[in-house]
């Protein structure tokens, strides 16, 4: 039997062998919410957004453009607070700058770690004192907890799985009524075909490493372009039922675990000391004094990892506590692809790790 390509990290290839339905998936978590799915989580975002007719909106500096572009295609006025180093809320600044022309408040949990319940508490008594929808974002943080203190959630479901396409907005006390009925299928179908390839390159069926991310890169360019908001495809709704929540958060939480534990290199430094009992993480976050190098030196090791996220925006690095989580942190794969021995091999790279740059590095391949 041909020995399958290895790697650890970028977009999840498909897997058809496991697409039966299980018990523990999202639609069953979300049971009790009113929830309505869509093709990503910004087309989500400006359902809720459409739903509120709102004009201002507070969001945390340390985010995703992505999020910040669904906002201002619903028209919305931004202003942002700052996040500390260690991705807790600054409560203070939040406190500044809910003002009663604010109509929307936007919190984050990163990387599954839910926000202080304290800051949390005090955060939604300021808003409903002052009338302030709050939207929560749980794209990190779903599989950790759904809902804290959200009067709506929203959340991008193809960050977790394999999943072509996928978004959810949801709510406990409110209706929504923002519900798409049509579908955009060249962002779904762009991906599902780099998704079949990868797979396809994996299992040496085929040599099209290039080809693959080039179909990734297209589909992203697809919804950047995208004035409408679209219903999630049945083929993604089959696909939801069938991922296995339970198994995937014991998975993830195992590796985050042997991370924490066997990690050892004074070059890096974990975002968070220590990993809380009920989280499930996203990823496993590092800061480095050299980003770019690390990560070269983890391509030529055959590991991907992304970066939560290079912000260029002025009015976000303006802050910088934020500036430098952009320019520092890198966020390593724990997903349920891999075990410990992907773990251990993670460990064992990243712990050799010399610094240097690029060129240097070159010979350090395991």
């Amino acid at each position: 039997m041909t020995k399958k390509r290895f790697e650890i990290g970028g977009e999840y290839p498909l897997d058809a062998v496991h697409l039966s339905s299980k018990e523990d998936n999202l639609y069953n978590r979300l049971k009790g919410f009113e929830a309505v799915y869509f093709n990503t989580g910004r087309s989500a975002i400006r359902g809720v957004l459409r739903q509120l007719k709102g004009k201002r909106a507070l969001l945390p500096a340390y985010i995703c453009q992505s999020v910040i572009q669904a906002f201002e295609q619903e028209h919305y006025v931004l202003d942002f607070y700052n996040i500390n180093t260690d991705h807790s809320l600054d409560v203070d600044d939040v406190k500044r700058k809910c003002t009663p022309n604010s109509d929307v408040f936007f919190v984050i949990h990163y990387y599954g770690t839910l926000q202080n319940e304290n800051d949390l508490t005090a955060i939604r008594n300021l808003c409903h004192m002052l009338s302030i929808t709050i939207v929560e974002d749980t794209t990190h943080s779903i599989l950790t907890k759904v809902q804290t203190i959200g009067d709506y959630c929203v959340a991008s479901l193809r960050k977790w799985f394999a999943l072509p396409d996928g978004g959810v907005a949801y709510s406990l006390s409110q209706k929504i009524d923002a519900v798409p009925s049509s579908r955009e299928m060249s962002f779904t179908n762009t991906r599902l075909a780099g998704m079949f390839l990868k797979g396809l390159y994996l299992n040496r069926l085929t040599d099209c490493n290039g080809t693959y991310r080039k179909l990734f890169a297209a589909a992203e360019k697809t919804i950047d372009g995208e004035s409408e908001i679209f219903a999630i495809s049945d083929f993604s709704k089959e696909i939801v039922k069938a991922f296995d929540i339970g198994k995937a958060t014991q998975k993830r939480k195992e590796n985050a675990a042997y991370l924490q534990k066997f990690l050892n290199n004074p070059l890096v430094k974990s975002v968070f000391q220590e990993l809380n009992v009920g989280v499930c993480p996203f990823f496993y976050p590092l800061y480095v004094g050299d980003r770019e190098k690390l990560r070269c030196y983890l391509n030529q090791n055959n590991i991907y990892c992304p970066v939560h996220w290079l912000l260029e925006d002025q009015r976000l690095i303006a802050y910088d506590t934020v500036r430098y989580i952009s320019e520092h942190i890198i966020s390593l794969p724990i997903d349920q692809r891999y075990g410990v021995s992907d773990m251990a091999y993670l460990c064992r790279v990243i712990n050799r790790y010399p610094g240097g740059n690029c060129e240097n590095l070159r010979n350090n391949r395991f």
